[in-house]
C-alpha cells in the first residue's frame, strides 16, 4: 500500500516535471520566434 503511494506520488512528480519542461520549452521557442520576426 505504502509503496504504490510513493510510486504513485513519482510518478506525478515525474510528469510535473516533464509538463513544465514542455512548457519552457515551447514558451522559449513562442519567444525566440516572436524576437526574430
Amino acid at each position: 500500500y505504502l509503496v504504490g503511494i510513493l510510486s504513485l506520488n513519482g510518478f506525478s512528480l515525474l510528469c510535473n516535471i516533464c509538463l513544465l519542461f514542455l512548457c519552457s520549452v515551447i514558451g522559449f521557442y513562442i519567444i525566440k520566434k516572436l524576437l526574430l520576426d
